[in-house]
């Protein structure tokens, strides 16, 4: 079943197609989750509940259809887990400033903008025209390997990924230069 056909049948309320979906992301959405931020198991089953949730939500709001799908509905969740995780751990740093423990030299509002403009960078990746958008989630993201990406996107070799990589890396750097710059 493809990624459109998912969300096709979960348009229609198919129970059997969610647990099918849910039970097939969990692995990646761990090894993700674990990779990157080095959270637990229980903290990961939950996240991973709220962004299976949220993914279901936004299926059903039509905010997710099968024409504006612009990634695999693996990386759309692995998207949802992080923004997830990001608003858990800035929520957890906003109580520990309340309750004044040490952040180890840093402070709240550098971590805040720290956060913010991961969240303006992913926002912008994911805003970004395909190859881009795809080519940069799985080299920055998913941590592939050229080869790996040269494989799943159908490229002639590692070279040519790296070219196309750095051509999105110029685009990218150029709408973030005014974003960021916007931020400040």
């Amino acid at each position: 079943m493809t990624d459109k056909q998912y969300i096709e049948a979960l348009q229609e309320k198919n129970e059997l197609v969610f647990t099918h979906l849910y039970e097939s992301c969990r692995g990646s959405f761990f090894g993700f989750i674990r990779k990157h931020y080095g959270k637990n198991d229980d903290y990961i089953t939950d996240l991973y509940q709220d962004a299976c949730v949220a993914m279901w939500e936004n299926i059903q709001k039509g905010k997710l259809t099968p024409d504006n799908l612009t990634c695999s509905l693996q990386t759309y969740l692995n998207g949802i887990g992080k923004f997830k995780l990001m608003a858990r751990d800035r929520k957890y740093r906003e109580m520990l400033v309340d309750q004044e423990f040490d952040l180890g030299g840093y402070s709240v509002e550098s971590l805040r903008d720290e956060i913010e403009r991961d969240e303006i960078v992913l926002s912008t990746v994911n805003k970004m025209q395909e190859p881009c958008r795809t080519l940069l989630d799985k080299y920055y993201w998913e941590e592939l390997s050229g080869e790996e990406i040269a494989t799943q996107m159908n490229y002639k070799n590692t070279d040519t990924v790296k070219t196309q990589k750095y051509k999105c890396m110029q685009k990218l750097k150029t709408v973030l230069a005014q974003k960021l710059q916007d931020f400040k």
